[in-house]
């Protein structure tokens, strides 16, 4: 399998009309593994079965998810590095800033160097869509 991508077409802000306009790959419409999917791949990659698998990556996101919310870096090596960032509202002063000022909450993720390495030999194919 391969990467997909589609030429798309990029003006500059404030100047749709404009001849000046280029064309940039975008990645086109990627297909999509359900964790359904993942298990019976695993099961015949692994020792385990495919509920065993499931049942393992469920856990794994709970965990994720609590230990992301108690504010915690999870570093899974070769997978990568898990962590939060906020954004905020600007305060008049330092002490006047509180968790009030915070508008939201991201998920960010940094892939381990395996992710990286695996993905430079990627094919890549040009389709119209």
């Amino acid at each position: 399998m391969c990467i997909r991508f589609k030429a798309e077409r990029k003006s500059k802000p404030g100047r749709r009309n404009d001849d000046s306009a280029h064309y940039y790959p975008r990645i086109a419409g990627q297909p999509k593994i359900t964790l359904d999917e993942v298990s019976a791949d695993l099961e015949f990659e692994t020792s385990l079965n495919k509920l065993t698998v499931y049942h393992v990556v469920k856990a794994l996101e709970f965990y994720l998810s609590r230990k992301l919310a108690q504010g915690y870096r999870i570093e899974l090596d070769g997978l990568g590095t898990f962590w939060t960032s906020i954004q905020g509202l600007p305060a008049e002063s330092e002490e006047a800033v509180s968790a009030g000022h915070i508008k939201k909450v991201n998920i960010q993720f940094h892939p381990g160097k395996r992710l990286h390495e695996a993905i430079k030999s990627a094919v890549f194919e040009k389709v119209k869509e």
